[in-house]
């Protein structure tokens, strides 16, 4: 099926590659390139890549398997965890008066200091995520003499100084391109811890901040320094425009005014992680993938054609993810409190920028396309489609990489060559770990297989796409005579009806395919000395394609021997018998074997240590954490890491014919139990990245470090809470370790006073205005809204506050609400049409009519209706008395459930009103649908009090707090009770009234 009908956003999608494509190797693939991280392409026709290392290897074409070594930083490269080189950019004038290579990475050394201080490791102490071992960065430009390695780089930015400074092992300088106004842009993480809240708090104790932050204003937070006037300004979480000769900022960046050099560089800031960045095709935008923390991953978009100071955009990390405030540093900011992002909240004149683009971690990006989050997620790469080979339908279109999900999808632009995330398909799907996306020759997309060690290219075939061969071989080594059965089972065609029609094998190294055609063929070697065997395979159409296997007679591979720590076989998994905490110094040691070396030679040793990173969903992937290059023992101390997490290390060993074979070895945690109560119980605390109700217990990696913030204020049994003390004694927000005999910890709070009645109600109109109406008042709320019509309102579960809602989005706060944010123009898809308070009343979720739910403040997304699943259109939503869950309804009386709500039933039969309102029981048990003609229906245990069918049209229901009664408004502004309800009034006024809340 030709891929102009594969199915796209909604349905299950075609099997990948897409019809017409291939994915070639281009270059590696056979040991040339060790951990690829970046690649580019000069006009010369060579090619870079940049190794994570610090090694940047030169090839002078696609094809070449003999590439040069550029350039060689490894002594100033920081090659520890997430931490490298990871930036490479040749530029676009590279043939003709600028042979320029420019490169990006973490500096060896902590501000202040000189490389190499580490030395590709983090002791204990400092412990890489419990001090941190803070690095700097720099971006540099080598010049191509043709004469390699090329001499010593210019500096461009030296972040030795403190302009960058990353003191935990991620999220560090990350991305360059020349862009198409002939500036240098340079991207960086924010280096913060990625276990807790990190607002510039650790170490706990004397001293702290190695980055010399101001109190409260380090960490993530360093992220929003240009919202801060306390410190200078730092290049963390941020985006750079600046000079390719000088790497000082061009005299129209937003901020050229500023005294401030950094600040001059910056033009756009409160991001993660950006990792990868392009521009659109027209130059007027850059995007950039911003990888995420538990919750959301983000697409950025700056507009680059906004000048002045207010055109620098705000991406709101760590204050907030995705479409809302982030959870946890919402906690800590209440707590501590932290005035950025207090002040960021509450900023009507300058709020942050929403994602372009966002996805959540717990949801397909398209529904069934296989590529979940059950390993968690990571965008790392980006890049247009400018034309060529391709189908036209390409043209302009944005490819998107996530590397945790191993998937590629590629996002089709609208009528003005903007991204479409409506208009979505996946590319391909698991198997290529991706960190760089290029274009390449013939406007061919390149992406590196970092996993792999390869860089694959993205072809397009008219008509018949060649096959793919694969040789198979039952042994590739042994004494002579060695009899090896060679197959080619793995060889395949992927066109429809077509198949592998011949082979041709080059079975004695001559490289002439002359000496066998069958499938199957054996082959007994009786000299020594290594043969590359070759096939070429041809499919029925006549295309041809080739493979080539290393076969070694009298040779046998090594055998290595991890000899300690000392370890067992459990399952066929080889474990360490003792369990590590963090900080504990592993010693290791090993020996590899060989029948014709003997005892191979330690410079034929490399050892791999990496860390498990595993996500609620349950999958793992893995984080290469450092090596070990010629040595046959070393340590190396235990890292911090959110549980469950375990360690791998393995040693490969590399005989004298250049044979290899490795053993890993797996290192478990040592756990202890974190257990959390409250008095009284029952109330919300967040740990870390997660907020739950007391009592709860974490498991723990012993040792490992934790942050711990109240929700507050809050309503439990009745009453307001308000937090009062710690059992440990710390500071209302702070961090603490777990010891290996596990840790509790209890929060004391106070109740403020009695949480109010609520039986009262409230009705809006369309032109904003709100009436209260209760047992001995009434009055009338002026109206705020400076963009009506209404589309929604909500009060605060005090019910002395409320928020009204235009239909575009624009959010007003009245009483104790605080308005957490709006609903940004790019990200409007429908109108607004309803409202709804989280518990806490800290947040709020807004429903819009196509089914989109967006959360702001403490509000978590749990989920909306597919494209395609809403009816006539979306007309309400209703919290979970939890606050962990809530409901959608349609107009068609479809209910939708999303986290802990429970679907209780739905007007599946025909009915003769469309549905207009939605009111969950207090017991989360059920809820009641209530249509336009006044007709209640009852789901779950909630009883149906009565209806009310005249000839008005019904607007809204609303439920009384015991779940025993409800109110009825109408469109004249008549109001029926029903149950325990007591009417006190009805709406008088002029403008036609909308919602009952």
């Amino acid at each position: 099926m030709p891929i102009v009908d594969a199915p796209r956003a909604g349905a299950v999608p075609n099997p990948t590659p897409p019809t017409g494509f291939a994915i070639e190797l281009a270059l590696g693939g056979h040991g040339e390139l060790s951990n690829p991280i970046a690649v580019e392409f000069a006009p010369d026709g060579s090619v870079f890549v940049a190794q994570k290392n610090g090694i940047i290897k030169r090839f002078d074409g696609i094809g070449d398997p003999t590439p040069q070594t550029f350039a060689d930083l490894r002594t100033e490269v920081f090659n520890y965890a997430d931490k490298g080189m990871l930036g490479l950019e040749v530029d676009p004038l590279f043939t003709s008066t600028r042979p320029y290579v420019y490169a990006a990475y973490a500096y060896d050394a902590p501000p202040g200091e000189v490389a190499p201080y580490w030395g590709d490791a983090c002791p204990d102490p400092p412990g890489p995520t419990t001090e941190g071992c803070a690095t700097t960065a720099r971006v540099v430009r080598f010049t191509d003499t043709g004469s390699y390695p090329a001499a010593a780089p210019t500096i461009l930015i030296d972040g030795t100084n403190g302009s960058w400074c990353h003191q935990f092992p991620s999220h560090t300088v990350g991305h360059l391109e020349i862009g198409p106004d002939g500036m240098l842009y340079v991207s960086s993480g924010e280096g913060a811890n990625y276990n807790l809240v990190d607002y510039g708090q650790l170490p706990a104790g004397s001293p702290t901040n190695p980055c010399d932050d101001p109190a409260d204003e380090g960490g993530a937070l360093r992220a929003q320094d240009a919202r801060t006037s306390s410190d200078p300004q730092s290049l963390d979480g941020s985006i750079l425009r600046v000079n390719p000769d000088t790497g000082a900022a061009p005299s129209d960046n937003p901020y050229a005014a500023s005294a401030d050099a950094n600040r001059r560089r910056v033009i756009a800031y409160g991001m993660r992680n950006p990792y990868r960045f392009t521009f659109s095709i027209d130059g007027d935008h850059l995007y950039a993938t911003d990888v995420g923390w538990t919750e959301w991953e983000e697409i950025n978009r700056v507009d680059l054609t906004n000048t002045g100071a207010s055109a620098v955009e705000n991406f709101g990390w760590p204050c907030y993810e995705g479409p809302a405030f982030e959870n946890s540093y919402r906690s800590a900011a209440i707590a501590v409190p932290l005035d950025v992002c207090l002040d960021l909240e509450t900023d009507v004149t300058d709020p942050p920028d929403a994602p372009f683009i966002s996805y959540n971690h717990t949801d397909d990006v398209i529904t069934g396309d296989g590529c979940d989050g059950a390993n968690g997620s990571a965008a790392t790469g980006v890049a247009f489609y400018a034309g060529g080979d391709y189908p036209a339908q390409f043209d302009g279109a944005m490819f998107l990489a996530d590397f945790a999900r191993s998937c590629v999808w590629v996002v089709y632009p609208d009528g003005n060559l903007d991204p479409d995330w409506d208009d979505r398909q996946l590319f391909l799907d698991h198997g290529r770990f991706i960190t760089d996306f290029e274009t390449g020759p013939g406007g061919d997309l390149f992406w590196v297989n970092s996993g792999a060690g390869r860089i694959e290219r993205v072809r397009h075939y008219a008509g018949n796409r060649p096959p793919v061969a694969v040789i198979g071989a039952n042994v590739t080594s042994g004494p002579i005579p060695l009899s090896v059965n060679f197959d080619v089972n793995a060889s395949y065609d992927a066109d429809p009806g077509d198949g592998i029609a011949s082979v041709a094998w080059d079975l004695d190294g001559d490289g002439a395919y002359d000496d066998s055609t069958s499938f199957t063929p054996n082959v007994v070697f009786d000299d020594p000395g290594r043969v590359i065997v070759g096939l070429r395979v041809t499919d029925q159409n006549g295309a041809t394609d080739t493979d080539a296997i290393s076969i070694d007679p009298a040779e046998t591979p090594p055998v290595p021997l991890i000899t300690g720590p000392a370890s067992s076989v459990v399952n066929g998994v080889q474990i360490a018998d003792d369990l590590a905490a963090v900080g504990d110094d592993i010693s290791f040691a090993g020996v590899a074997l060989d029948n014709q070396d003997g005892v191979v030679a330690t410079s034929g040793y490399r050892w791999e240590l990496s860390q498990q990173h595993c996500v609620a969903q349950g999958g793992c992937h893995a984080h290469l954490l450092q090596t070990f290059e010629g040595v046959a023992s070393g340590t190396f101390a235990v890292p911090d890491h959110a549980y469950p997490t375990w360690l791998e290390l393995t040693l490969f060993a590399t005989d004298s014919a250049d044979l290899t074979a490795s053993q890993t070895l797996r290192i478990d945690p040592l756990t202890a139990t974190l257990s959390v109560t409250s008095n009284p119980t029952g109330l919300r605390i967040t740990v870390d990245d997660t907020t739950s109700r007391t009592p709860f217990n974490r498991t723990v990696v012993a040792g490992s470090a934790h942050s711990i913030a109240p929700i507050e204020p809050q309503e439990a049994s009745g009453q307001i809470f308000a937090w009062q003390q710690w059992s440990d004694a710390g500071t209302r927000s702070h961090s603490f370790t777990v010891p290996a005999g596990g840790q509790s910890i209890s929060g004391t709070f106070a109740s403020t006073g009695p949480a109010p009645s609520a039986y009262d109600y409230r009705i809006a109109s369309l032109d904003g205005r709100t009436e209260v109406f209760a047992k001995n008042r009434h009055r009338t709320e002026a109206q705020s809204l400076q963009t009506p019509p209404l589309g929604a309102a909500a009060s605060t579960p005090s019910r002395d506050g409320f928020w009204r809602a235009s239909t575009i989005g624009r959010v007003a706060a009245s009483g104790d609400a605080k308005r957490y944010g709006d609903l940004l123009a790019r990200q409007r898809t429908a109108p607004v049409v309803d409202l709804e308070s989280t518990e806490t009343g800290l947040g709020y979720w807004m429903l819009l009519a196509d089914g989109s739910v967006y959360a702001f403040g403490d509000a978590e997304f749990r989920g909306q209706p597919t494209p395609g699943q809403v009816g006539l259109r979306a007309v309400a939503i209703g919290r979970s008395p939890s606050g962990r869950g809530y409901w959608v309804t349609d107009a068609a009386g479809h209910v939708f459930d999303y986290g802990d709500a429970r679907w209780r039933g739905s007007l599946a039969q025909s009915i003769h009103a469309p549905v207009v309102d939605l009111a969950p029981m207090p017991d989360s048990q059920g809820y009641w649908l209530l249509t336009e003609q006044g007709v209640v229906a009852a789901f779950g245990t909630a009883t149906n009090l009565g209806s009310k069918v005249t000839a008005s049209r019904a607007v809204a229901l609303l439920a009384t707090p015991s779940g025993d009664g409800y109110w009825m408004l109408m469109a004249t502004g008549a109001i029926w009770d029903f149950g325990d309800a007591p009417r006190y009034g009805r709406w008088t006024r002029g403008s036609r009234p909308i919602t009952l809340f």
